[in-house]
């Protein structure tokens, strides 16, 4: 294997429906969840690394290019098909978003062990496979995908018909998903640890006292789509989409609070959260243009801020 090169996709396209919110960029101390798999598939020396399914703006900000999951809904294994008609290596190894504690090490396991006469490698925890964290040969293409056309959606299924390797000896702790809000609550409250990076608060702001304090001048970012910000939006507000704040941070003012907008709060989160990972002072803007509109402030309509 060692020459071989692998191609690497988070799964960030799953309904969310135990956790209430996109489970992909929920904050986990102080960092979003895809974040920890997307490390580590680069680390490991992964050629390219995508997400699969997901909000193609929200995942810029991670630096993901999103590759369309046409199987929305479906489990897993439709994200994986979607994943194998993506690689461009002969090998790719697919991880779910929720795995915190996934290292570079267990990624590069799963690589080795991924020799010619087998389809996958597949992790082994408390007896069940996890194919959500799994390395996989890009010849099972066709095999996976007559499978998904018979209807088969239970991994289990899906493992009986391919050559597997199972490894039952990775660190345990790597392979913990975060399936339920109660999950990211306590894991979010656990100790860090050496070396995990300094946990990032977001502040924020009610629309209140943003109207107070756009009236001193401060600078409004609103992060939503041209066509939502033509339709209404506060006054003074300048457009960044989401997608576009990586490229355009250099262009917000240091040295001062930076408030971000978007419709509800969730984008602006993850966009404040990116700004002050990179020396911003951001301040999100809890409830986000709805709650300016329900108390009845004033808005622009058009392209320009006014």
């Amino acid at each position: 294997m060692g020459a071989v090169g692998f191609s690497g996709a988070v799964l960030t396209g799953g309904r969310s429906s135990r956790m209430g919110v996109d489970k992909a960029t929920v904050e986990v101390r102080g960092r979003p969840l895809a974040a920890y798999p997307r490390d580590a598939l680069r680390a490991a020396g992964a050629m390219e690394v995508v997400a699969v399914g997901g909000d193609p703006a929200a995942l810029a900000v991670l630096g993901l290019t999103v590759v369309p999951d046409a199987h929305p809904g479906q489990g897993p294994l439709g994200g994986i098909l979607a994943a194998l008609r993506w690689g461009r290596a002969p090998l790719v190894v697919v991880l779910a978003c929720d795995l915190p504690a996934m290292t570079p090490e267990v990624v590069r396991r799963l690589v080795e062990a991924c020799e010619d006469d087998v389809d996958a490698v597949v992790p082994v925890l408390e007896g069940h496979p996890q194919v959500v964290a799994a390395a996989w040969r890009r010849r099972a293409l066709d095999a996976v995908g007559a499978a998904f056309e018979r209807g088969c959606r239970a991994p289990r299924e899906l493992l009986s018909r391919l050559r597997i390797r199972e490894l039952a000896d990775l660190p345990p702790e790597a392979l913990v998903d975060l399936d339920h809000p109660g999950d990211l609550r306590r894991y979010d409250r656990g100790d860090p640890g050496a070396g995990q990076e300094r946990r990032v608060q977001v502040p924020e702001i009610d629309v209140t006292v943003l109207e107070q304090r756009l009236r001193d001048g401060a600078p409004l970012i609103d992060v939503r789509q041209p066509d939502e910000y033509e339709h209404a939006h506060v006054p003074g507000a300048v457009l960044i989409p989401l997608g576009d704040v990586p490229d355009r941070v250099h262009e917000l003012p240091r040295g001062t609070e930076v408030y971000v907008i978007c419709r509800s709060g969730k984008r602006s989160h993850t966009a404040a959260l990116f700004m002050l990972q990179h020396g911003i002072e951001a301040v999100n803007v809890a409830g986000g243009t709805l709650a300016w509109l329900d108390a009845g402030k004033p808005t622009v309509h058009g392209p320009d801020a006014v």
